[in-house]
Formats: C-alpha cells, structure tokens, sequence
C-alpha cells in the first residue's frame, strides 16, 4: 500500500499577518518576519507578487516518482484534478482547466504539457514594507491584480483601471524576487499576455472587473484557413466529456466536418472532438447556444480560447438546449470580430448518430444557428 501510494504536501497560498484568535494578540500574532516566511520573495497573502502566490509541493510516490527529483516547473491547484484522474486511470475532464503533472513527476518533464497559470484578485490596501521587501515593493498599491505566466515568463499588473494597463514582466525562475522587469525589451509579449488574460476567463457574476466587458482579441493565423472543423473519433463509453488532448488512447479516425451539426456515424459508444476557428463578425457582446441528440448518455462541453463557453456535462439533459450564461443570468461573452480557436467535445453512447447544434445571438445578429462559413481549420493560431 505504501509503494502504490501517492501523497501530495502543499500549502494555501502566502504567509498571513492577521490576528490570532487571542483577544490579547489580535494583532499580530501571526508575524510573516519572524520566520521570514516569505522566503527570497516579497509579498504576503494578498499580494500577487511571488510571495503572495508561491507555494511549495512535496510528492512521494515510490512506484512511479523516482526519490530526490526537484522539479521547477510551475503549476496551479486545478493541474491537481487533472493528475489525480490521470494517476486513477480515468480522462481528465473537459471542464479541468488543468494538465496532468505526471510527466513531471514521474521523471519526464519533456513529454510534459503546458498548462494555464492565472489569477487575479482584487483587495483594497498595500503590500507591507517590511525590511526584506525590495524599495519598489513595499507599500505598493493592491487594488485589481492579475497575472498570467506566457513562454515561462510572469506577468504582473496592480491597481488596474484599464483592461489595456501594461504588465510588468518577470522572470521568476531567476529573479524570484521580481527585481527586473522585463516588460520595456518585450512588447511582442505584452500583447500576447494581454490577450491570454482575457481569453482564459471568464466573468463570474455578481462580481465586476474591469476584464468583463473587455473585448478579447481574434487571432491571426500562420497561413490561409481552410472551411470547416476537425474532427477526431475516439470509440469507447466516456463517464464525462474528457480533455482529448490529454487522453491516453489514439483516435479511431479523423476527418473534416463543415460544422458541428453535421452528423456522424461510428460506434455505439464514442467521444469526439471538434477544433478549429469561429469567425466572429463583428466586435460586440455574444451568447452562445448548444444542444445535442437525444441519445442517452450524450454529452458536450464548449471552450472559446481557453475558457469555458458551455458546460452541457454533469447535470445535462440530452437533447436540451444551455447557453453560455450562468442559469437564469445574463453573462455575455465580449469578442472582438475575427478568427477565435473553438474546441467541441462530445461524448454519446446510444443511437445511431451523433449532433450538435451551435447558435449564436450578437450585434445584429438574432439568435441562429451559426452558419457553416464561419467555421474554419488550420492556419495554426499565432
């Protein structure tokens, strides 16, 4: 039991300085200079400089993980969920936004796939001025903070008014102290990281950000696109719509498909995935409509970018038309006109044909099924 077992040791994000529950020590009982619990960073919880965010793991595993490996690759708490159904032998599930980790892990990191690092957080007050903490650090404004990690590299942005508000870029690997911002000798990667803050979020209702309403970028690709979506099919009875990128068995077939209503025959029981590009028409705010068969067991899941557009998994009634709001709230997706990545996993196991439908509804645009030409594949997003 103890070689086949997997135990994980980490840590809630950032060392604390809130009272204790003595009435005589309320303040300062927890004291993050005593211990200097920050490490060689600066920042405490709330912060979103490292010492605000980074935290330590500790995997043993001695049927899989070889023993003394240290491993800097950074990832988030939802790589979890991803590593544990990988490590049971199960699909990660679509509606993960994380990777399984086991490549790391288990000694080959160059099979490894990369993963979302994101969060924002939006607080009132100042970074502490505590000794340790770099002149530029201490009592830096909080207020929106956001950071997204693009090509291994940190993005770091405070007090934002403007969803266009630079990032102040780091390399954390090196400089875990985030003493040189790199952002004036990187521009190309400011724009990337602007645009991944945006596509690999979403609103979350009551609460407003100055994100919400901003338009998220279009790509541009390498080469001309071709008409239609690619299509995988993959036999077998799926529990949850799974990430197929990260699923261990290999594609019964491929093919073309002119959109994602078009039906397609195969096995009984089957997943497949749809990707490509949407050609949105305009700038402006978009809901978003899917429905499947009526067959037992048929499931979807929707992602626009990197974020989660429509969830028609776990309490999805086959046949039933969800949208991209939240319930009964409205909750727009904000686009700008162009080419946006789109990838459509649906699982089925009944009947003799799987379909999906996707509408849209816009600006100028009532609600309808999304026409065929807008679908399109390759071109390879930059």
């Amino acid at each position: 039991i103890d070689n086949d077992t997997m135990i994980v040791f980490t840590s809630d994000n950032g060392p604390h300085n809130e009272g204790g529950a003595d009435p005589k020590h309320r303040h300062g009982a927890q004291n993050p200079q005593f211990f200097k619990s920050y490490g060689m960073m600066d920042g405490i919880k709330r912060d979103c400089w490292e010492g605000g965010m980074r935290v330590p793991t500790l995997v043993r595993w001695p049927a899989r993980i070889p023993k003394g490996q240290i491993s800097l690759q950074p990832g988030q708490f939802h790589d979890w969920l991803a590593t544990l159904a990988d490590a049971a032998g199960v699909p990660v599930p679509a509606r993960s936004d994380g990777v399984s980790l086991l490549p790391t892990l288990t000694g080959h990191a160059d099979q490894q796939k990369p993963g979302i690092i994101y969060s924002e957080y939006n607080v009132g007050g100042k970074t502490p001025g505590y000794k340790d903490f770099l002149g530029e650090h201490k009592g830096a404004e909080r207020g929106q903070q956001q950071i997204v990690f693009v090509d291994g590299l940190k993005g770091l942005r405070m007090g934002v008014k403007d969803a266009d508000k630079d990032f102040m870029i780091f390399d954390t690997l090196n400089d875990p102290q985030e003493s040189k911002d790199l952002a004036s000798s990187k521009p190309e990667l400011q724009a990337r990281m602007k645009a991944a803050a945006l596509s690999n979020r979403r609103a979350s209702l009551p609460s407003k950000t100055v994100f919400d309403t901003a338009l998220v970028p279009a790509v541009e690709t390498k080469g001309a696109a071709s008409p239609g979506l690619k299509w995988s099919l993959y036999e077998g009875e799926f529990p949850w719509v799974p990430d197929f990128r990260q699923l261990k068995k290999q594609a019964a077939a491929h093919g073309v498909a002119p959109s994602p209503s078009v039906k397609m025959n195969g096995p009984r029981k089957r997943g497949v995935e749809l990707t490509g590009f949407v050609k949105v028409p305009a700038d402006g705010e978009y809901t978003f409509y899917l429905s499947t068969d009526a067959n037992k067991g048929s499931k979807a899941f929707v992602r626009l970018h990197g974020m989660e557009l429509i969830d028609a998994d776990k309490t999805y009634e086959p046949g039933a038309e969800v949208s991209s709001d939240l319930g009964d709230r409205k909750n727009p997706v904000y686009l700008k006109a162009g080419l946006h990545p789109i990838r459509i996993g649906y699982v089925g196991n009944a009947g003799p044909a799987s379909k999906l439908v996707l509408k849209w509804e816009g600006p100028g645009l009532s609600k309808q099924e999304i026409p065929a030409f807008a679908f399109s594949h390759d071109g390879g997003a930059e």
